[in-house]
């Protein structure tokens, strides 16, 4: 499964779990695996990455923005200035969260009663 393959697999979830954060929707399909340095590559290729999951991922790490935004002000018709802005805080701040979360296999475990996903599982 490739990163982007299970960052889908997240935005999938979201159709169950609406209230449940896109970072923990994340941890979900990225639990117990440690993704590997050549499989992050791909987040730094603009034409690669869709809206969807540039967003998805980017509201992840980032509570500023709304996916809404991010998706809005990164692609057309949005000014290339600004794409470029956008893009430039993908490189520096999001790519670089997201890879070091998910390279790791020492991350907070998802079957703990404090996690709002584990609580969510529960109610269904």
């Amino acid at each position: 499964m490739s990163v982007l393959d299970a960052v889908q697999r997240a935005i999938a979830l979201r159709a169950s779990f609406a209230q449940v954060h896109a970072l923990e929707l994340l941890d979900l399909v990225f639990d117990g695996h440690a993704v590997g340095a050549e499989e992050f590559r791909i987040l730094r290729q603009q034409d690669v990455v869709d809206p969807q999951a540039f967003a998805f991922i980017a509201t992840a790490f980032d509570r500023a923005m709304t996916e809404q935004e991010w998706r809005a002000w990164e692609g057309a018709p949005a000014d290339p200035r600004l794409q470029t802005a956008v893009w430039a805080l993908w490189l520096e701040l999001i790519v670089p969260a997201f890879t070091d979360r998910y390279s790791r296999t020492d991350r907070p475990g998802l079957h703990h009663p404090v996690c709002p996903l584990y609580r969510a599982t529960r109610t269904l």
